[in-house]
């Protein structure tokens, strides 16, 4: 009779754990006391599947001594077969491996120079202020030139921009919207070097003749050249000039976190060969330009 009482108990137990997970209300039987408690290892189980996230399922079972007493044995269990699941479905690991396409040590000449062409074109585009100072000399031998004439060569001035103006004309390339559209092929070098936050960027030219204005040129794609055009409105009577630039370099710094130009110093040289009408044929080398900003305002 006692084991018939307890199949009935555990059959109730049962359908009460599939239909609604079970009677929250305390109900009062005559039949021999029964025992719910989880194991002592269930909450660990429990705990266990969860921080695994794996599928557990709730196994109940009824157990009779020998002296006839009942007790239900409620146990978590976990599949075996869904944690293997789990595992396979593990995101990788993340790596420490350094990614070269933000490694600014790893930047190819063509990186570097987009990099600080971005830079330059940016102190048009926002017309950031910025003190100048300009400063051109003969540095190398003159013939057949008075010394008023060398003097128009030689210069040293010092002015500001402020921030909104128009900087256009006034900021290489002069007279053009944007500042620098330097190819790999114009270049015949670029480095850079990080400190902190910032990128010091040494862009160097080679050597091109006569060159002109704008894209025409290797240096008319970063410097204020002097064209010919240019050259005949500063020199009264000249009939015609022939002009080797060289030794050309753009030094830049950079902040990294915002890409604005900090400190920027463009130079080149010329060495020049006219026919003068009144003087007739003259030539100066090494006539150098240098432009440092500094200052600058964003």
């Amino acid at each position: 009779m006692k084991k018939l009482l307890a199949l009935l108990m555990a059959g109730i137990m049962l359908f009460s754990f599939a239909a609604c997970g079970g009677n929250s209300e305390e109900e009062t039987t005559t039949n021999p006391e029964v025992t719910t408690e989880a194991p002592a290892n269930a909450e660990d189980v429990t705990e266990e599947a969860i921080e695994g996230e794996k599928e557990t399922e709730v196994v109940t079972e009824v157990v009779t001594d020998d002296e006839g007493n009942t007790e239900i044995v409620t146990e978590v269990v976990t599949k075996e077969e869904k944690t293997t699941d789990k595992k396979e479905d593990k995101k990788p690991e993340k790596t420490t491996k350094k990614d070269t396409a933000t490694d600014p040590a790893k930047w190819s000449k063509a990186e570097i120079i987009s990099y600080a062409s971005k830079a330059l074109d940016k102190v048009k585009s926002e017309k950031a202020g910025y003190t100048k100072h300009a400063f051109m000399e003969v540095k190398g031998d003159v013939e057949g030139l008075p010394k008023w004439l060398v003097s128009i060569f030689q210069n040293d001035e010092t002015t500001k921009m402020a921030k909104g103006d128009v900087n256009k004309d006034d900021f290489p390339a002069a007279g053009f919207d944007w500042s620098c559209k330097l190819r790999p092929q114009d270049v015949q070098s670029a480095t850079i070097k990080v400190s902190g936050t910032t990128y010091e960027i040494m862009i160097k030219l080679g050597t091109e003749k006569n060159p002109a204005k704008g894209t025409a040129s290797a240096y008319g794609r970063a410097v204020s050249v002097i064209d010919a055009a240019g050259a005949a409105g500063m020199v009264p009577g000249l009939n015609s000039v022939d002009m080797t630039y060289h030794d050309g370099y753009i030094h830049a710094k950079i902040d990294s976190t915002t890409g604005n130009i900090t400190y920027a110093q463009i130079s080149a040289a010329a060495d020049a060969k006219a026919n003068v009408a009144l003087l007739g044929d003259v030539q100066a080398k090494d006539i150098t330009s240098t432009e440092t900003y500094t200052n600058f305002i964003w």
